[in-house]
């Protein structure tokens, strides 16, 4: 994330993420020109982002951004493996997903299958 101060001296620089400062380790760098470079992205990287610029003269401006890092659908686990159920009538099967919406989740059998969409 880009965050230019053209003044001189130039401006200080500082990030927050969610109002908390960004504590640099290998994957979140404050590079020397006071861009946030973020590498191996997580999910818990998502968040806003406020970058923080304190110049000579005791004034300071800032710029947000909102990063939303898509993660992938994880499968929490179907209740039941295998399910009894009686000739022509409704039967419920429970399986947890976890991720963003929207998720598209198909159930397969030998022949046929249902398309279920989680908004």
């Amino acid at each position: 994330m880009n965050c230019k101060a053209t003044s001189i001296p130039p401006a200080k620089v500082s990030w927050l993420k969610d109002g908390n400062p960004v504590e640099e380790d290998n994957d979140h760098v404050i590079a020397s020109n006071g861009s946030l470079v973020i590498t191996n992205l997580v999910t818990k990287d998502s968040g806003v982002y406020q970058c923080n610029r304190d110049h000579d003269g005791g004034w300071s401006d800032f710029a947000e951004a909102t990063l939303t890092v898509m993660g992938k659908v994880k499968l929490r686990g179907i209740h039941n493996n295998q399910v009894n159920a009686n000739l022509h009538k409704p039967q419920k099967i429970r399986c947890d997903f976890e991720g963003h919406k929207p998720i598209t989740v198909t159930w397969k059998k030998e022949v046929g299958c249902l398309l279920i969409k989680i908004e």
